[in-house]
């Protein structure tokens, strides 16, 4: 997974998360500043499939590396090591 789109994945895990639990925090923490996040059914499972198309898209390019890497002829050494 490149780093971005890492980034990405977490931070939308990260704040579908936190409106999720927000009613819990409040009655446990006490009042938070701000108005509520809305997570309604279309707007849950909405993110759920972006998070997963998220996902798929960097596991495909992960398998796609490794099977890649089989496949590819490695660098020849332009000069030979010494061995100790």
């Amino acid at each position: 997974m490149s780093k971005r789109k890492a980034k990405q994945f977490v931070q939308k895990l990260d704040k579908l998360f936190y409106a999720r639990t927000y009613s819990l925090r409040d009655a446990v923490a006490g009042p938070i500043p701000g108005r509520e996040p809305t997570v309604d059914k279309a707007k849950l499972s909405r993110s759920i499939r972006s998070l997963q198309g998220m996902a798929e898209e960097c596991l495909a390019r992960k398998t796609w590396r490794r099977e890649a890497k089989k496949h590819v002829r490695q660098k020849k050494q332009w000069h030979a090591k010494r061995g100790k």
